[in-house]
């Protein structure tokens, strides 16, 4: 109950608007704090790298033991096989393309540079990616029948994953 009206919990996050009504403008569960005290809208930025014509999908995780937020991308193929033709990457093995730190590099940058131009904070910006070789669907188990992810298994999957690339944002920061 707030101010004598009942609601019903949803999960959502709503904004209570100067003339009485109420927007919704994220989840719960969407919303991580990080190491630093700053919260991150996973949904946000997932949304925003989306747009990116590199990008065919992705999962941005974030821990409130860290300090930054990481992504898994399934790179899209013919984007991600110019990229390897620019930097000079021979290999057309998708697998290959993925593991590759030219490329993996070049992606970054570019990430990085249309997160610029659509608002993603410093903060918000996943400090490391791993290119998925594999294509997410609801077969597979990490895509809903409604073609959304499915963060708990995409997690457990690629935990591994996950901790070698805060292990490698640790690592470089000690450097630094």
């Amino acid at each position: 109950m707030y101010e004598g009206k009942r609601y019903f919990c949803t999960g959502d996050i709503g904004e209570k608007r100067i003339d009485g009504s109420i927007i919704i403008v994220d989840r719960k569960k969407d919303l991580v704090k990080l190491q630093h005290g700053e919260y991150v809208s996973l949904a946000k930025i997932e949304c925003a790298l989306l747009n990116c014509s590199i990008v065919d999908n992705v999962c941005v995780y974030a821990n409130s033991l860290e300090k930054n937020t990481v992504a898994l991308i399934v790179p899209n193929q013919k984007n991600l096989e110019k990229i390897a033709e620019e930097v000079g990457e021979k290999s057309r093995d998708l697998k290959s393309l993925c593991n590759s730190q030219k490329i993996l590099a070049e992606f970054l940058h570019r990430l990085n540079e249309h997160a610029k131009k659509s608002n993603i904070s410093k903060v918000e910006m996943p400090a490391a990616i791993h290119l998925c070789d594999e294509v997410w669907t609801s077969d597979n188990g990490l895509l809903t029948e409604a073609l959304k992810l499915k963060r708990k298994p995409i997690q457990s999957k690629y935990q591994a994953v996950i901790d070698a690339m805060y292990e490698e944002i640790r690592r470089s920061s000690n450097l630094s």
